[in-house]
Parts: C-alpha cells; sequence; structure tokens
C-alpha cells in the first residue's frame, strides 16, 4: 500500500471517529443525562436502550468491525497475496 493511500484511509477512519464521538453523545445527551431511574420513561428509550435500535446497531458495528479486524490481519500474515498491502509491526 503507498503512502498516501494509507494517509488517506487513516483521514478516512480518523473522520468516522470524529463524526462517531460528535454525533452519537449529542443525540443521545438527553436521554443519557437522565437518572437511571426515570429513563424507562423517556420518549428515547426505544431507540437508546441496548436492545433499541442505537443500541444493538452500534454492538452489531463493534462487533463487526473486530471480525474484520482479525480477519484481515489473519489474513495478511497467511496469504501471499495480501502480505505487501503494509506493515504488520505498526
Amino acid at each position: 500500500m503507498s503512502k498516501t493511500l494509507q494517509y488517506i484511509v487513516n483521514i478516512f477512519y480518523g473522520l468516522i471517529v470524529v463524526v462517531a464521538a460528535f454525533y452519537i453523545p449529542f443525540q443521545a445527551y438527553d436521554y443519557y443525562s437522565t437518572p437511571l431511574e426515570s429513563r424507562f420513561f423517556h420518549p428515547s428509550h426505544d431507540m437508546f436502550k441496548p436492545s433499541g435500535f442505537v443500541g444493538h446497531g452500534l454492538g452489531i458495528l463493534g462487533s463487526l468491525l473486530m471480525v474484520i479486524g482479525v480477519g484481515v490481519y489473519m489474513a495478511r500474515k497467511r496469504l501471499r497475496a495480501f502480505r505487501r498491502l503494509g506493515l504488520l509491526k505498526h
């Protein structure tokens, strides 16, 4: 992988993290600032609870990212075609 392409990929990953780090708390601040006992009665409870759309979706996304990361690492270590795609020591 060329240094330019690696730089673009790193910028893309960084943008995803920044957007997620600001957008999700901005949307969920009112819900998560509510006392734990009152969250069940909050209008956004169905969306932000662990089995809700956002909570479940973030869990699936996190699991998928871990599986993809480990899978790509294993493929790069074992398959000759993927060994030259970048450094494995960083």
